[in-house]
């Protein structure tokens, strides 16, 4: 049950080609900007280990909701999360790999990264 630890360069990498293509990151820190003229985009990781009940990871549903399969087994991964400062915009990898944007994160979700503990994506859509 030996996890991989995540490349933190390259899945911040990844979340700033995501958000480069993101129209609502785009307006959100157009308006930043007219207060602040030369604000940048910053980032900061947070990384714990979750033990999921399959295979699957928090990858439970595809984007349009349909179920997927996966192996019944205890699974380690490390979940990452990079958060852009300016904008409270969070990314969430399980694995390495992206799963969901948090636009306007509500409290359950700090309390789920504050106790290492995010929710998978089909609960995410209804909980974040």
């Amino acid at each position: 049950m030996k996890a991989a630890y995540p490349n933190l360069e390259l899945l911040e990498y990844i979340a700033q080609l995501v958000m480069r293509s993101d129209e609502g990151f785009q307006k959100m820190m157009e308006e930043k900007r007219k207060k602040t003229r030369y604000l940048r985009p910053e980032w900061e990781a947070v990384v714990f280990p979750q033990i999921w009940g399959s295979t699957n990871t928090g990858f439970d549903v595809t984007e349009d909701g349909n179920p997927v399969m996966g192996g019944c087994a205890i699974t380690k991964a490390y979940t990452t999360v990079i958060h852009e400062l300016v904008t409270e915009t969070y990314l969430v990898f399980f694995d390495g790999r992206l799963c969901y944007k948090v636009d306007n994160p509500s409290e359950m979700f700090y309390e789920d990264l504050k106790n290492g503990s995010l929710a998978s994506l089909s609960e995410a859509k209804e909980k974040y």
